[in-house]
């Protein structure tokens, strides 16, 4: 016995706390930006779609300026 895909899907989609990871990378951004201004460019990569798609939004609620580009 295990958990169904859509199970697990339904508990993924269902998570509302923000990653510690995010928060980390919210501090390195912010001191980036601090001195290269709105200017400077950042790339930053992954193999985890969902993951990007919730970054974007976590880097937009924190007014940071971001482009999302995935191969779907």
């Amino acid at each position: 016995m295990g958990i169904a895909n859509q199970e697990i899907n339904s508990l993924i989609q269902s998570y509302d706390a923000t990653p510690q990871k995010f928060l980390a990378l919210l501090n390195l951004l912010n001191g980036i930006l601090e001195n290269d201004g709105p200017k400077g460019r950042i790339i930053i990569w992954s193999n985890f779609v969902m993951n990007l798609k919730s970054l974007s939004d976590f880097l937009s609620a924190n007014e940071i300026d971001n482009r999302l580009l995935i191969g779907e």
